[in-house]
């Protein structure tokens, strides 16, 4: 009787394990920076281009939404959340996503009933919380954000980066990192490790001409409430 009841237990938890949803971990490929931000239109839409020291990030999705908060807010009025570097996943040898993260600086609590609805049109259409005191009230602590999912292909380094107009003062960090599942690994860290450093950009030549242009995504909120501007 005690062997069965041993052997029901141990089926139970190997049927449990199997099921288990996997886990994943994000591990670093290679570390890039953003120097200039640039934009590419073709006939069906608008892509903004990442220009960095190593590769070239461009988004086919994303763009035309990010271009569209730059040119409907000013540079002061937003603040980018994203914690630095910037983490782009890299889907294959060839694409990447990511997820901007862009605030728009003044309270809903604030901001005339208009205003919010027109912020929400350009894609503000979540909040985040921050609260400078506790004798602030909360609905003063609420902020407008907008959370921009972009995915696009990784394309060689552009060409002579020195003439490169309208360079950031301040490049923004990216972090290339790959997905790894932990799921059914022994040596997880170092299969982990062996998967990261194993991982191979392949990245594309670009066809079509980048339009540079002088605009930031918004300033850096860092530790303490203070601003960087990139």
């Amino acid at each position: 009787m005690a062997q069965k009841l041993f052997t029901l237990v141990a089926l139970t938890s190997l049927t449990a394990c199997s099921t288990l949803p996997p886990q994943y971990t994000y591990h670093p490929v290679l570390q890039d920076k953003i120097i200039a931000i640039g934009k590419m239109t073709t006939p069906t839409q608008q892509q903004i281009v990442f220009a960095g020291e190593r590769y070239t990030y461009i988004a086919d999705q994303g763009g035309a939404t990010v271009f569209n908060i730059i040119q409907h807010t000013r540079p002061e009025q937003r603040s980018l959340m994203n914690q630095l570097p910037i983490q782009f996943e890299m889907l294959s040898d060839t694409q990447f996503k990511s997820t901007l993260r862009l605030r728009y600086n003044q309270p809903i609590g604030l901001l005339p009933a208009r205003e919010y609805q027109q912020l929400k049109a350009l894609g503000f259409t979540q909040t985040t919380t921050h609260c400078t005191s506790a004798l602030v009230p909360i609905e003063n602590c609420e902020y407008p954000l907008a959370s921009i999912d972009l995915s696009g292909q990784i394309y060689q380094q552009v060409a002579n980066q020195q003439a490169i107009p309208y360079q950031l003062k301040q490049p923004y960090p990216i972090s290339i990192v790959k997905k790894v599942e932990q799921h059914r690994q022994g040596n997880f860290k170092k299969k982990a490790k062996e998967v990261a450093t194993g991982v191979a950009i392949v990245p594309l030549a670009i066809v079509g001409t980048v339009i540079y242009v002088p605009v930031v995504l918004g300033a850096t909120l860092l530790s303490g409430g203070k601003l960087e501007w990139h």
